[in-house]
């Protein structure tokens, strides 16, 4: 009896011993498969980035200055707008600046004129154009209409 426990205990620990290898062994086939898969992908990432045009120095100064320059228009043509209406409406409206005619804004809604508070109303820019429905105006007139609030 004592040889057939023997027996199977040597058979036992072979197995043992033959499914720790063979774990072993499955754990190294899964490791290679992943570095060959991540060198895969490396080389194809590698191969899709040389593939891919770039832009050379000189397109992206050119886009950079293009880019200066549009900004730099706008910040230009919102200076023109809000420090000088009669040059804006006079391109606007395509007349010279002696025949943009701008009424100064009323302060009678201001919140801090007397009395002091919110006074229930405020004023809108009218502007007209002079003659009326003209593909080419001569004059242009901008006013102030009282608007009461709700």
């Amino acid at each position: 009896m004592l040889t057939s426990l023997r027996r199977g205990w040597r058979a036992f620990s072979e197995r043992r011993t033959r499914g720790r290898a063979n774990l072993k062994l499955q754990v190294e086939l899964e490791k290679a498969a992943r570095e060959e898969r991540k060198a895969a992908r490396k080389k194809a990432s590698e191969e899709l980035a040389d593939a891919t045009p770039s832009l050379s120095e000189e397109a992206k100064d050119a886009a950079r200055a293009i880019f200066k320059i549009v900004v730099w228009g706008a910040i230009l043509f919102g200076c023109l707008f809000w420090f000088w209406p009669k040059e804006w409406y006079g391109i606007r409206y395509n007349v010279t600046d002696e025949h943009v005619f701008i009424d100064h804004k009323p302060h009678d809604c201001d919140f801090l004129k007397a009395p002091i508070g919110d006074k229930g109303c405020h004023f809108e820019k009218v502007v007209v154009v002079a003659p009326e429905n003209s593909s080419s105006p001569t004059d242009v007139y901008v006013t102030w209409q009282k608007v009461e609030d709700q």
